[in-house]
């Protein structure tokens, strides 16, 4: 009932994936498998004043368990603007709020509970799943991050961490970008995609198999390489630098008065001017820390790609053989399916 109509569905038209996320969601209340199941709790909470975007819901399964979903970031700038505070604050809002959000709803209910959530939903459960009391932890089977960024490093000392990582359970595409931002110590799956590159952060693209996700054997050496100069670049510098970085690109971003990713890449010649404008309205001493922070990452990626130029080359010759192989196997067989000749 909850999505069968158009008020129900206003809570999936306001995600990042708005019109995927519809159809899903009417997919599902037709579904046999999951049209009966219960869903409550819902929360949905976004400030500017608190760069927070938070969102999640309870599902209440058939087994007699209870699924808390966390959402990830909706596309606003104030979302995205909250991720990058992962590198230099904990908790931001969000990872707070998920963590008062479980403990509220395992007071309410008694099933036993999993966590889980995509991108930075993904972060907000496992953080909400080290930060509970340990009678909650207790009734935790599984806490899943699906292509979410990792922890800074003090958050893998803390006895909740120690207590919860073997239920910790991660999932990154191939070409993993978001899920490779700060430290995972925990094991993580490869799923295949039928997107490329950064585009396969898109759960829709992820392939699924006889039930499950379909594995690869490991991250491609882009993926890896991207992993090491972003990582590279918070190691290089304080919290404090980080925050004066990141806080000066946002006030930036804000000068061109939109609201979201797509606002923002949708006219790119006229607001990278407008950025550029604030950037040099700023004093000199934070402008001449951007430019040496840019720098900074320039270098570090020009070190990365020539140390990994000959995987990613050798990456790509391999991937290109398979293509290869792949179209003339479909030219062999024809339209039909079956093997033809010329003659």
């Amino acid at each position: 009932e909850l999505f069968s109509g158009e008020e129900g569905l206003e809570a999936a038209r306001r995600t990042r994936a708005a019109q995927e996320n519809v159809e899903l969601a009417r997919a599902l209340s037709r579904s046999a498998r999951f049209g009966e199941i219960k869903v409550g709790f819902y929360v949905n909470i976004f400030s500017t004043e608190e760069e927070e975007q938070f969102s999640a819901m309870t599902f209440l399964l058939p087994d007699g368990t209870a699924y808390l979903s966390f959402r990830g970031t909706n596309g606003t700038i104030v979302g995205w603007k909250e991720d990058f505070n992962m590198t230099y604050m904990s908790p931001v809002p969000a990872q707070r709020d998920g963590a008062a959000y479980l403990c509220e709803v395992a007071g309410r209910i008694g099933n036993p509970l999993r966590l889980g959530g995509h991108s930075k939903g993904g972060n907000v459960a496992v953080y909400a799943a080290m930060s509970c009391e340990e009678e909650v932890q207790n009734r935790i089977l599984a806490a899943y991050n699906h292509d979410g960024p990792g922890f800074r490093e003090e958050n893998f000392q803390s006895e909740g961490f120690v207590r919860i990582r073997d239920r910790v359970f991660k999932t990154m595409p191939r070409s993993s970008l978001i899920g490779m931002l700060l430290t995972s110590k925990v094991h993580y799956s490869v799923v295949r995609s039928t997107r490329r590159g950064v585009h396969q952060h898109d759960p829709f693209s992820w392939v699924v198999k006889n039930g499950n996700f379909s594995c690869a054997e490991k991250l491609t050496a882009t993926a890896r390489l991207r992993g090491e100069i972003v990582n590279g670049w918070v190691r290089e510098y304080s919290d404090d630098k980080r925050a004066l970085f990141i806080d000066t690109f946002y006030q930036a971003v804000k000068a061109t008065n939109v609201e979201t990713l797509g606002e923002l890449t949708g006219e790119g010649l006229k607001n990278a001017a407008t950025m550029l404008q604030a950037l040099n309205g700023v004093d000199e001493e934070t402008k001449r820390f951007v430019m040496k922070t840019l720098g900074t990452l320039f270098s570090l990626s020009m070190r990365e790609v020539f140390e990994n130029l000959p995987i990613i080359r050798k990456e790509e010759r391999k991937q290109g053989k398979k293509v290869r192989r792949l179209r003339r196997k479909v030219k062999q067989e024809g339209p039909g399916g079956q093997a033809h000749s010329e003659n």
